[in-house]
């Protein structure tokens, strides 16, 4: 069984909602590395989500990652120390970015490269009603 056979079972039936709200950063606002946007999951679907992939990973004897989950998405990353973000990321902490319906999950490759990350989509696993697939994958193939 491939690691992507074992994540095709972890798509919940239902699709579920998910929300944007606050800026951050990692490691800390003082001192960014990562520009985050949080993550508001009311319906609990997402850590379901993440629960049943940890699992699926466990099972193919990859180790849980150890540090606390923080469900966010990255907005960018400060490679210098140039630049005032304190105000930007203050300004952002309480803001409401809206919501969006979870429809699939895609799986990347990430390479770290001189210039930046280079994320290349692999896989993807459907949630809810079958809508085809998406445009910017390659055709999946075993």
């Amino acid at each position: 069984l491939s690691l992507r056979d074992a994540c095709q079972g972890i798509a919940p039936r239902d699709r579920f909602e998910i929300g944007f709200s606050g800026l951050g950063a990692f490691p800390d606002p003082a001192s960014p590395r990562v520009v985050w946007m949080g993550v508001d999951d009311p319906s609990g679907g997402l850590a379901a989500l993440s629960a049943r992939l940890a699992a699926a990973l466990s099972d193919k004897g990859i180790p849980p990652d150890l540090k606390p989950w923080k469900p966010h998405l990255t907005i960018g990353r400060v490679r210098s120390g140039r630049g005032r973000r304190g105000p930007v990321l203050e300004r952002g902490a309480g803001h409401s970015f809206g919501t969006e319906s979870v429809a699939r999950v895609i799986f990347y490759r990430s390479t770290l490269d001189p210039r930046g990350a280079i994320h290349e989509p692999k896989w993807e696993v459907k949630i809810g009603r079958d809508r085809g697939p998406h445009p910017s994958l390659p055709p999946q193939s075993g």
